[in-house]
């Protein structure tokens, strides 16, 4: 789970994600910059069908190892399942449903809270918008599976193997399905902000004077 904090900090600090690549936070909320990535409307149905999940797991009683292992069952079918429903789902299909729409002001409303963003209400919060208040909002909500983990692994002697199991099975979940797509998104924001920022010093320089 550890990708996902960087990545979560990349967009409320800025933060080293290799020895040599540092993203600045500023990456994220270019103008415009959300338009440059793909199948947002999936996406923002895949994070508010993510987020459902981890409401569900995070009320579960970790002391409770009988009742622990089934949700954690339960938490993975449910992943699976929005997986697979997503990979059919047509990226390019608007957003209609009005629960849909509801939620995304709630995950753009929580997210810019998080952010330090001033919220003002409006009727309508549209995915575009939303989407990067989306990403720190879900991430934000799962820190908790790495507490989690912290917690068995400090009383590993007395936690059933079954948890470890199914908790590396939701963080090869978590990078392979959440973490992937958020890199590329945030690859693409990185390298149209380093084209851009080039485009604007080419301006600023004075015209006919030679950079050797």
């Amino acid at each position: 789970f550890w990708l996902m904090k960087i990545l979560y900090d990349t967009m409320i600090t800025g933060a080293w994600i290799s020895e040599t690549l540092y993203i600045p936070k500023i990456i994220w909320y270019q103008d415009n910059g959300t338009a440059l990535l793909h199948g947002v409307k999936a996406k923002m149905r895949f994070l508010d069908g993510f987020s459902d999940l981890l409401t569900a797991l995070e009320a579960t009683k970790r002391d409770n190892y009988i009742v622990l292992l089934e949700q954690l069952d339960l938490f993975l079918r449910g992943i699976e399942a929005l997986h697979q429903k997503c990979l059919r789902e047509n990226s390019s299909l608007p957003i209609s449903n009005p629960t849909i729409e509801k939620r995304v002001a709630k995950f753009w409303e929580r997210g810019s809270r998080i952010i330090g963003a001033a919220v003002k209400r409006q009727q309508q919060v549209s995915p575009d918008d939303a989407y990067i208040p989306s990403l720190i909002a879900v991430l934000h909500q799962s820190r908790f599976l790495s507490e989690w983990l912290d917690v068995f692994e400090s009383r590993s002697t007395t936690t059933p193997p079954q948890v470890f199991e199914k908790l590396r099975a939701i963080a090869a979940f978590c990078w392979n399905s959440v973490c992937s797509f958020i890199m590329k998104d945030m690859m693409i924001l990185f390298n149209n902000h380093i084209s851009t920022s080039r485009h604007d010093l080419c301006w600023a320089l004075p015209k006919n004077i030679p950079l050797s």
